[in-house]
């Protein structure tokens, strides 16, 4: 038994535990790499809003574009030449111009422009169609 005791003394004389030093080290390498995951998901939650701002806007945007392509050919928002313009929800502007495209005869260019604002600059989104008239 005292020679059991002897070698477990021995054992815990000869291990070693971490310094102080080695510790340190330790935990500036783990926050660095917390804060580095920190800066990562604060850009993909940035990345992922304003893709769903993007997303609604073209949806809205292509919401006006099949508005105008079911409206008659003679309606007065898609008169020759003509211009129209809403908000919606106070976020986003949706213009959209007609112009007669003498390329095709019988047919409107309709452009429609979706804009809303992100971080002070404006995002747009053109979407171009031609209405055929149909008798």
């Amino acid at each position: 038994m005292k020679r059991f005791l002897h070698k477990i003394a021995r054992m815990i004389d000869n291990s070693k535990g971490f310094t102080l030093l080695e510790s340190v080290i330790s935990m500036a390498v783990f926050s660095i790499g917390i804060l580095g995951m920190a800066a990562l998901q604060t850009t993909a939650i940035r990345s992922n809003t304003l893709a769903e701002k993007v997303q609604e806007n073209t949806a809205i945007g292509m919401s006006q574009i099949e508005e105008l392509m079911a409206a008659d050919f003679l309606d007065k928002r898609i008169a020759n030449d003509g211009a129209g313009s809403e908000t919606i929800n106070n976020r986003y502007t949706i213009t959209w111009d007609v112009l007669n495209n003498l390329a095709i005869p019988g047919a409107k260019k309709v452009v429609v422009t979706a804009k809303f604002k992100e971080q002070g600059q404006d995002k747009t989104i053109t979407l171009k169609i031609f209405k055929p008239r149909i008798n």
